[in-house]
């Protein structure tokens, strides 16, 4: 039953695990052999830290419980479990997310810098200058361009400002004004609303000069009269002010450019060709015989995107873009299925697992699932019969009931003013009064007596509801308390508990057949610890606990 060396291949995709190489003094001093396997002091770190979700943890009693997770992990390999669909398909998915997520810290953001250079030349182009502009839309192209041309002897004129204004003797019935409004934009405002079309206009026209008609961005039944009635700079104050934002929208700027990049060279790497014939044949709202699906759409090195898998993703788009036509959704389900193909074949090619920071996550995450695939055989075989259940609950019923709630009132300080209170009380003063006398505020506090500060539990047992005990001495000092309200516990019958029952039985016959098989794994293995290495990474953490 010894553990043996599995080889496995995968093809999946991937992300990025935390980076743990700079938190401890680790090194490669041998510190457990576990049958043909030796383990270093970076082993057990590794281990421990992803066994600790990477937090940091107080070290273990013993490297143990190291021992036994790599006997768990061994036997795992040797019954072969990594050759199961299953476990091949959760691996591929560890790989798919964090690989994935390196090539793009590697391709992308790593070539990302910004400097205060670039963030200046950004807000002159966006945030410069400010235009103050009056705005007409008509429906009928010749009702604008009549407007126009009354505007025309009007160009540079502080008049021409009221006469814009005053078109309304054009009618507003068919073809009329729609609406006006006088604007302060910026570039980046007319960008931001995808009317690049107004942002040339603008560029082009000067100050008191009204623009040529021009349509609408997408709905060319609108036309827009347009007249720049003036232009301002920004106070030099806005530039600091937007400093951060205009950062956030050059990194993102830069990493929509350098993605486009990457996947562009992936294409000509792996020779992607799309069929574009058939991609017009494909109508999301058609059903389509077998032979059909299975044709190819996409194809690139080592791969084929099926008509089928195509169809099911274009669904899935228009599902979420509502107001899109086909024609668009179907080139972002093309864009979208491309991308995520190139990155997770090239994200695999680059091997990120076989190297930090992934080695160790990937590798522990192997391990971890092989040794969870052996205990998911140890559950399995467990049999579980009625009189367990009934004897478990006759032993351990009380362990089902509802807690008992208690509520009351304390109040908390130096021992004289609590003996003082505490006179009060004995002489019939209100415990609330007597507070405020002293001012001394009390806190209510409700909760499971079982999780009560013990010396105030016992306190609370000896009372009835509006009692006040005697004093008490607690870690925070003195203490008087006034019990408000006990709720006891509900008893609960074992057909109410029975499935929790049920499941506390396996919990103890699973942690059983567990203990009795390591100690079987452990009598037929080769098992040797340097605890003198293990001393040195107690005191390594020691010490590093004390800086």
């Amino acid at each position: 039953m010894r553990g043996v060396t599995g080889k496995i291949l995968l093809f999946g995709l991937a992300a990025l695990m935390l980076s743990v190489g700079d938190a401890y003094a680790w090194g490669s001093d041998k510190m457990v052999i576990v049958n043909d396997r030796e383990y270093t002091i970076d082993d057990f770190q590794h281990w421990w830290l992803y066994w600790n979700n990477n937090k940091p943890a107080p070290l273990p009693q013993s490297p143990e419980g190291f021992v036994d997770f790599h006997l768990l992990a061994q036997q795992g390999e040797e019954m072969e479990y990594f050759r199961r669909p299953d476990f091949i398909r959760k691996v591929e998915i560890f790989l798919k997310f964090r690989t994935m997520m390196l090539l793009k810290s590697e391709e992308v953001d790593a070539k990302i810098s910004v400097s205060d250079d670039d963030i200046e030349k950004y807000y002159r182009e966006a945030y410069t200058p400010i235009w103050l502009l009056q705005i007409q839309t008509y429906d009928d192209m010749e009702k604008a361009r009549l407007a126009y041309e009354k505007m025309l002897p009007y160009k540079g004129q502080p008049a021409g400002r009221l006469v814009f204004a005053d078109l309304q003797g054009l009618g507003s019935e068919a073809g009329g004004p729609l609406a006006h409004e006088e604007s302060k934009v910026t570039p980046d405002a007319l960008s931001a609303n995808k009317m690049v079309n107004w942002l040339e206009v603008v560029r082009r026209t000067e100050v008191g000069a009204v623009a040529e008609p021009f349509t609408f961005p997408d709905q060319p039944g609108k036309f827009v009269l347009l007249r720049v009635d003036g232009v301002e700079q920004p106070a030099e104050s806005d530039l600091i002010h937007r400093k951060e934002s205009i950062r956030s929208k050059i990194v993102k700027r830069e990493r929509g450019r350098l993605t486009y990049e990457l996947i562009e060279r992936l294409k000509k790497k792996y020779e992607v060709e799309v069929d574009d014939k058939l991609l017009v044949e494909i109508v999301p709202d058609q059903e389509y015989p077998a032979d059909f699906l299975d044709r190819p759409v996409i194809t690139m090195q080592g791969m084929e995107i099926s008509v089928g898998l195509y169809l099911q993703n274009l669904r899935n788009e228009i599902k979420s873009r509502p107001g899109l036509s086909l024609e668009q959704v179907k080139k972002i389900t093309e864009d979208g299925i491309v991308s995520q193909t190139l990155i997770t074949k090239e994200s695999i090619k680059r091997g990120y697992e076989k190297e930090p920071p992934l080695k160790w996550g990937y590798e522990f995450y192997r391990q971890n699932h092989l040794r969870a695939q052996v205990e998911k055989g140890l559950q399995e075989k467990i049999e579980i019969t009625e009189d367990d259940i009934l004897e478990y609950y006759r032993q351990n019923g009380a362990a089902f009931n509802d807690a008992e709630m208690i509520t009351y009132a304390i109040i908390e300080d130096e021992k004289e003013i609590i003996d003082k209170i505490w006179s009060g009380v004995l002489t019939g003063a209100d415990f609330f009064d007597l507070g405020k006398k002293y001012d001394k505020e009390e806190r209510i506090v409700s909760g499971e007596r079982d999780k009560m500060v013990p010396v105030l539990g016992v306190a609370a047992d000896r009372l009835v509801k509006g009692e006040v005990a005697a004093p008490v001495q607690t870690d925070l000092g003195y203490a008087l308390i006034k019990l408000l309200d006990r709720k006891t516990g509900n008893k609960k019958t074992f057909d109410q508990v029975r499935d929790q029952v049920v499941e506390m039985v396996r919990k103890v016959k699973f942690d059983e057949a567990k203990r009795e098989y390591l100690q079987k794994l452990r009598s037929l293995s080769n098992i040797k610890v340097d605890y003198k290495v293990w001393k040195k990474i107690v005191e390594e953490s020691e010490n590093e606990s004390k800086k």
